[in-house]
């Protein structure tokens, strides 16, 4: 418009459909190669609003689902589900190690194509953040012994150290703790739907994937790396 040439929207739009066509579909399949030759993959999905020209008046629910490995790239997919089939039609020809939040179709995927599955401590730590916020008692000592994984990441990346003998050393400990708690609690808030009952069967239910980080020095703790 200030060149004073008006193109329709519907123009601009094939711009851009022919420009990610033709060229950056070259760019996104040379990313994703990358991504599916390694062994540790960071996955996680999430919904997105989106216009259909087909439902005129309200929008759709589209899924981004998300794939990175630390330090390296991040590859973006967009999908129309959240279903199995579409991380299965990602993650084919991948052998190695996905972390991810406890959705179920990471568990169907891992188990069709033998992937070890390691969780995300910052899933489990905001389901506790939650019921904090709600002034539930209990969840604060959760979220201190969390913070306190945190900070041994934190110091091993300082110091250049060994992730996986420092965690072992450091980290076990603290781990060992809150299962006792989780454990004991769990007992009392069985049947309750507070935020807090909620993070702890989550986290419960979670737990042998929430620290499988120790055993790997390359994995992370969460997804957020």
């Amino acid at each position: 418009k200030k060149q004073g040439v008006n193109l329709s929207r519907q123009t601009m739009a094939d711009w851009i459909r022919v420009v990610a066509e033709n060229w950056l579909i070259l760019i996104y399949h040379s990313i994703k190669k990358g991504l599916l030759s390694g062994d540790y993959l960071q996955v996680d999905e999430t919904p997105i609003e989106y216009l259909d020209k087909n439902h005129k008046g309200k929008t759709r629910k589209g899924w981004l689902w998300v794939y990175s490995h630390p330090g390296g790239d991040v590859l973006y997919d967009w999908k129309l589900s959240r279903g199995a089939d579409s991380l299965r039609s990602f993650l084919t020809g991948f052998s190695g190690i996905v972390q991810s939040d406890g959705y179920a179709v990471y568990d169907k995927i891992a188990q069709e194509q033998r992937l070890t599955q390691i969780g995300c401590w910052a899933h489990a730590r905001r389901k506790f953040f939650e019921a904090y916020k709600l002034g539930q008692e209990g969840a604060i000592w959760y979220l201190h012994q969390i913070g306190q994984l945190y900070k041994n990441e934190k110091y091993i990346q300082g110091e250049a150290l060994d992730a996986a003998t420092y965690r072992k050393e450091k980290s076990l400990p603290i781990l060992r703790e809150i299962r006792k708690r989780l454990e004991v609690e769990n007992t009392t808030a069985s049947g309750l739907k507070t935020e807090l009952a909620k993070a702890i069967s989550y986290t419960l239910s979670q737990w042998r994937k929430l620290i499988g980080y120790i055993d790997y020095s390359e994995v992370k703790i969460d997804n957020n790396y």
